[in-house]
């Protein structure tokens, strides 16, 4: 039988020992890492605006704050235009809700028919749950 010998040098250790302590570090510090990251993300997706503002005889600083008072000001922009009907239709639906909840009747069951002229087919709740699961089921191969 041959001895097998593995040499492993010190300066492997000590990479080893170096790698462990700068995840630990990088893990203590991920806030920072991240606001970082997100800040390089940013800068690197506002330069070709900057560079065409340059082009055109802006200083680079000027160039940044306009291109971020742009941005700002679409979101403003789209905000106030579909934020008020959005809260419009909340409230309505909100307002109807107790309504339209008094309505169903879930003892009636539900109708249901594949195609006009089709006889029609009354479930109750579970009942029809159970027939979407079976069909997904069964349309999915059995994966869900």
């Amino acid at each position: 039988m041959k001895n097998i010998t593995i040499n492993i040098a010190p300066g492997s250790i000590i990479n080893v020992i170096l790698f462990v302590l700068l995840i630990g570090l990088l893990f203590f510090l991920r806030d920072l890492v991240l606001i970082v990251l997100t800040a390089v993300v940013l800068a690197s997706s506002i330069e070709p605006g900057v560079l065409f503002f340059m082009r055109h005889g802006l200083n680079r600083v000027l160039s940044v704050l306009l291109l971020y008072g742009v941005v700002v000001l679409g979101v403003l922009l789209i905000t106030f235009i579909f934020l008020p009907p959005i809260l419009e239709d909340a409230a309505n639906f909100l307002s109807n809700l107790p309504a339209t909840l008094e309505s169903i009747n879930v003892n009636q069951g539900i109708t249901a028919s594949l195609f006009p002229g089709d006889a029609v087919v009354k479930l109750s709740p579970f009942q029809f749950a159970e027939q979407i699961r079976t069909t997904f089921s069964t349309f999915t191969g059995g994966v869900f």
